[in-house]
């Protein structure tokens, strides 16, 4: 991040400028050829989000329990990605003593681990789109990119999750 930040050159300016003007959303989709011009339906600017040092921030989205689950039952199941999100797992104290005996197959853990979420089973927090719009039609979610070719692939514990899978997926819980 920094000078080339594409949060603050390319995403700001247009979540300004959609705040400002809500017919520049329209204008900016109609340009991707994603929705006809004035056709995206009104919206408030409390519905926009995106990072910015006034009132504005971008919009968390939790990951849905199902995906949660999904981790933890790949962890018991899958000794390679097992290993592989224990060589990438820097929680301390009681998590680490969680985690780990999740690690081990611990089957009192598991039972524990697929009851509910806590902090110490939970392999995949929030996500944030740079720019997030909501109405009664359409959710539009942006993720600027700026010297990335395309979006990222990987996510911290899962070397193949789309960002973008993840946000669309994560908003069906909001």
């Amino acid at each position: 991040m920094g000078e080339k930040n594409s949060s603050d050159t390319r995403v700001k300016p247009w979540g300004n400028a959609i705040v400002k003007d809500h017919t520049n959303l329209s204008k900016l989709l109609s340009l991707l050829h994603l929705v006809k011009e004035n056709d995206i339906g009104e919206f408030k600017n409390d519905n926009v989000f995106y990072k910015d040092e006034g009132p504005r921030k971008e919009k968390s989205l939790r990951p849905t329990p199902t995906h949660l689950r999904a981790i933890i039952d790949k962890i018991v199941s899958d000794d390679n990605f097992r290993e592989y999100v224990r060589s990438r797992d820097t929680s301390t104290s009681t998590n680490k003593e969680h985690r780990e005996n999740l690690f081990k197959l611990n089957p009192e853990t598991i039972e524990k681990a697929k009851k509910g979420f806590h902090k110490w089973n939970t392999f995949e927090g929030l996500s944030f789109p740079d720019l997030f719009i909501e109405n009664d039609k359409y959710i539009v979610l942006v993720e600027g990119k700026r010297t990335e070719e395309d979006t990222t692939g990987s996510v911290s514990y899962l070397k193949n999750r789309s960002q973008m899978v993840r946000h669309i997926e994560n908003n069906a819980l909001d």
